[in-house]
């Protein structure tokens, strides 16, 4: 008995599909993935740092620094980081200008301890994996861990026990201010 052509490739794609035979493709690499963070940026999350409570928090990156916003039952602190001092600032009016009080070197208490986990260079240890939730990829001898959706964007990360769940994610095209 004689097969088409089309028969046999028929049977080819039928064999893979009752076998689980996938092409499966290797995922970005952590430079690609986290290179997400270097651009300018809008993201929401909530943090756990250990203590059992989720706060909420946002932060815009833009060329001029981040601007950290953690949001409270009575009011909200914002914090702007220019790469080299945090601040302080309190929101402006239209008959004074915004507050700034610079904290001292170091500070890293409460949730300006969660800049570093969007601000990490991967090297050459860092590896990434797909997995069923996305792909994850992992640093720092196991102590950097970053969760992307299956799309490349991120849904959580890791470092030294903080853990920041994004919620919203969006690269912004013109540098917020």
């Amino acid at each position: 008995m004689r097969r088409s052509p089309l028969t046999t490739v028929i049977l080819i794609i039928l064999s893979c599909m009752l076998t689980g035979c996938s092409l499966s493709l290797p995922p970005p690499s952590p430079q690609k993935l986290l290179s997400v963070f270097t651009q300018s940026f809008t993201c929401g999350f909530s943090v756990d740092d250990g203590s059992g409570g989720y706060r909420r928090a946002s932060l815009v990156r833009s060329a001029s620094g981040d601007t950290l916003t953690a949001y409270g039952d009575s009011t909200d602190t914002v914090f702007f980081h220019n790469g080299t001092r945090l601040t302080l600032k309190t929101r402006g009016s239209a008959d004074q200008p915004p507050l700034i009080l610079d904290l001292p070197d170091g500070y890293s208490a409460g949730l300006p301890a969660c800049l570093p986990l969007f601000s990490i260079l991967p090297d050459d240890s860092f590896s990434a994996e797909r997995s069923d939730g996305g792909i994850t990829v992992t640093g720092q001898n196991g102590r950097y861990r970053a969760v992307f959706s299956p799309q490349g964007i991120p849904c959580r990360i890791t470092l030294d026990g903080i853990t920041a769940v994004i919620d919203s994610f969006a690269v912004t095209e013109v540098p917020a201010q």
